[in-house]
């Protein structure tokens, strides 16, 4: 071998070690992002799906991504239905407008999405054309001239921001859905986290156990209960228990019931695992006891219970719960043990 071939051979070995490789054989990055963003958002985890889509967002280039198109598309429409779900409209108009100004003339299949984003998608398109951003009626206008995305992105900020400061709320306006009402908001039940739904009815039968002194002159017993529920924040709720409890007597009289009603003023605070919910429930109010048709007396009661749900459908939840109960009257107090199932009905 000469001379001139080892040089031929050295420079060809060099040049294949200072070739950049590709960091991956298979996806660009941002089509993971995008995977992990859908996985997250069908687990319900909505702060990992908005990083991972937002992530895919950016990372995501025409020239690298042969879908290009249609992950930007996807992207935004998954986001603006998450943000529905998550009752922040303003939000999910804003990826709407994105959405539109990246593909005008795009459309949804209305038969497929709830009847809430859809609504929200007929809002953005209209505010939308009225802005003049309208792809088709731009390039007639400005006979072939196309907007810079720069420039569309500038108009939308205007628009969303207009509509923040006129204290404009996105639920309010023309519903353009197909057969709906004019000035209603659509009914029907959306893609939306069950534990962001604004308020719940809930129903339960409990098993009561007697402690102390008590347990003596009062037998186990039972109580059914019915309460509503509203969000006031992100996981926490406050509502109303009303509650008929009745146990035997260890007396001479046994055919003698005691029986109870009260009224509970209750907060729960939520942890979530996809369909799965841990809470713990806190209860203040006030009892009436009676025996027999005589009322007895008035006590002030306690409870903290801790409650385990699951949810089949996104309108409906089954729980178990179980907690201590205080309950206490003047110059004496009582402690019970409450387990019960129940059901939640979410609006």
């Amino acid at each position: 071998m000469n001379m001139n071939s080892r040089i031929v051979i050295i420079l060809f070995f060099t040049l294949l070690t200072i070739i950049p490789r590709p960091v991956s054989a298979g996806e660009p990055d941002g089509a993971v992002c995008l995977k992990k963003g859908l996985k997250c958002l069908s687990d319900l985890n909505y702060r990992c799906a908005e990083k991972n889509l937002f992530e895919a967002l950016r990372i995501l280039k025409p020239s690298k991504d042969g879908h290009y198109r249609k992950h930007v598309i996807e992207i935004r429409l998954c986001l603006a239905r998450m943000y529905v779900a998550m009752d922040e409209l303003a939000k999910a108009e804003e990826q709407i407008l994105d959405l539109l100004a990246f593909a005008p003339g795009y459309d949804i299949d209305r038969s497929v999405e709830s009847p809430k984003v859809v609504y929200v998608f007929d809002r953005a398109m209209e505010r939308f054309e009225k802005a003049g951003l309208n792809g088709e009626k731009q390039v007639k206008k400005r006979q072939g001239k196309k907007e810079k995305p720069e420039s569309m992105n500038r108009k939308i900020k205007k628009i969303v921001s207009k509509g923040k400061k006129k204290g404009e709320k996105p639920t309010q306006g023309r519903n353009r859905s197909p057969g709906g009402p004019k000035g209603k908001r659509p009914a029907g039940r959306e893609l939306q986290k069950s534990r962001n739904i604004e308020t719940s009815i809930d129903t339960a039968v409990s098993y009561v156990q007697v402690f102390g002194k008590d347990a003596n002159a009062v037998d186990p017993g039972f109580m059914v209960s019915i309460g509503a529920s509203a969000k006031v924040w992100e996981g926490l709720k406050i509502g109303l228990v009303a509650y008929y409890e009745r146990h035997g007597q260890q007396a001479v009289d046994s055919d003698m019931a005691f029986d109870v009603a009260g009224l509970l003023i209750v907060s729960s605070y939520i942890f979530e695992f996809g369909s799965i919910g841990i809470s713990p429930v806190l209860g203040l109010g006030a009892q009436g006891m009676g025996l027999g048709k005589a009322t007895k007396s008035y006590a002030f009661s306690g409870s903290l219970d801790l409650k385990l749900s699951y949810m089949p459908a996104k309108w409906f939840e089954l729980f178990l719960c179980a907690g201590p109960r205080l309950v206490a009257a003047s110059g004496s107090a009582s402690m019970l043990l409450d387990i019960g199932l129940g059901s939640q009905f979410l609006f």
